[in-house]
């Protein structure tokens, strides 16, 4: 019998620096090359291959990734829908052809859609299996086998849930009638009662220097919420696919 190699498929390559005179966009690049063949396996359009000239790099976070060009949706809805139809290249063309002013208000938008979720999926993380642990018996008699109520497992909208989520419905419509959302700084409602970004009066004024402490936190807040959303995600499809709670899936973490 013959035995045909198995060729290693493509590795991207991403190529990220910030450091002195070079641009962003000229020292990104993403490439699709194969090991050992002499034709791309997959083809990458030109505007992938290069940090888009909107993300400068400015905002905590921005390391000029956005293949689909969704800053070009940065629309209260629902003026974002027709937008979804476009291609990624549409989408770019759309919002380069925008004032630099337009751009950033449009980054703005997406940062404070971002960091609003982010936020949101932290305390999710960490409630979620926090529920399942504490209400098991309670979660069982709403008939989700004791998985955490979702639009998945079902139970969402029965019983206690219906009125606490019509009073969050109703805190984001205030909110986002008010234009809370949209400061100068997307996310920054100048709340930090504790003093944590501060050099003076901070919980941890030691563990972080005072120059760029405000800038630390703000990246380490997107990173965690960043990841956050991931775990949600996975934790509403892996009670979905299995139909057990998630603190039943990780006995080495819960015990269970």
């Amino acid at each position: 019998m013959l035995r045909t190699p198995l060729r290693t498929p493509a590795v991207v390559t991403a190529v990220v620096t910030r450091l002195g005179a070079p641009s962003m966009q000229e020292t990104r690049a993403a490439e699709w090359n194969p090991s050992g063949l002499s034709i791309p396996v997959l083809t990458v359009p030109e505007y992938c291959k290069a940090a888009p000239p909107y993300l400068s790099g400015e905002l905590a976070g921005d390391v000029g990734f956005d293949p689909m060009c969704l800053a070009a949706l940065a629309k209260p809805m629902p003026a974002t829908l027709p937008g979804l139809l476009l291609s990624a290249g549409s989408r770019r063309a759309k919002i380069e052809a925008m004032t630099p002013d337009d751009q950033q208000q449009a980054l703005k938008w997406m940062r404070t859609a971002e960091l609003k979720h982010a936020r949101l999926a932290m305390l999710c993380a960490a409630g979620w299996p926090m529920a399942e642990l504490a209400n098991g018996e309670f979660l069982r008699s709403m008939g989700t086998n004791g998985r955490a109520p979702s639009l998945l497992n079902g139970a969402l909208f029965d019983g206690p849930d219906r009125g606490f989520l019509t009073i969050v419905f109703g805190l984001s419509a205030l909110l986002e009638v008010s234009g809370a959302y949209y400061g100068s700084n997307g996310g920054d409602y100048d709340f930090d009662p504790l003093g944590v970004a501060s050099a003076e009066g901070g919980v941890l004024p030691t563990s972080l220097p005072n120059v760029g402490q405000a800038d630390r936190l703000a990246l380490s807040e997107l990173k965690n919420g960043r990841l956050a959303m991931v775990a949600v995600a996975g934790f509403v499809a892996q009670e979905y696919i299995y139909g057990n709670p998630v603190v039943m899936q990780t006995p080495f973490f819960f015990g269970r």
